[in-house]
């Protein structure tokens, strides 16, 4: 039941086009035009310095939309997240006898 519903999600994305961004953005990070490489096939890896560098001056609400979808899930997270790191510093996550 459960797989029948993941097929036929999955299809009416495909159909709809839904994978249409994905597949254009390693298209285009892929087959990149302007490459010095003379062979157009091969895999190109680009500066991480000027990734680094791009991704320091996203604003804030774009970021969290990347990262959550939305801000207020975003901050939502955030707020789940420190209870869970708050009880781990207090020993009620793992505890230091135990193997990891």
């Amino acid at each position: 039941m459960v797989l029948s519903l993941v097929a036929i999600s999955f299809l009416v994305i495909l159909i709809t086009g839904g994978f249409d961004p994905v597949i254009a953005r390693v298209d285009a990070y892929i087959f990149r035009e302007g490459s010095s490489s003379s062979d157009d096939s091969s895999f190109r890896y680009y500066s991480v310095v000027n990734t680094v560098r791009e991704a320091g001056e996203i604003p804030f609400k774009i970021f969290a939309n990347r990262i959550s979808g939305d801000r207020v899930t975003f901050i939502v997270a955030l707020i789940g997240y420190l209870p869970s790191t708050i009880s781990r510093n207090r020993g009620y996550g793992y505890s230091s006898s135990s193997p990891h």
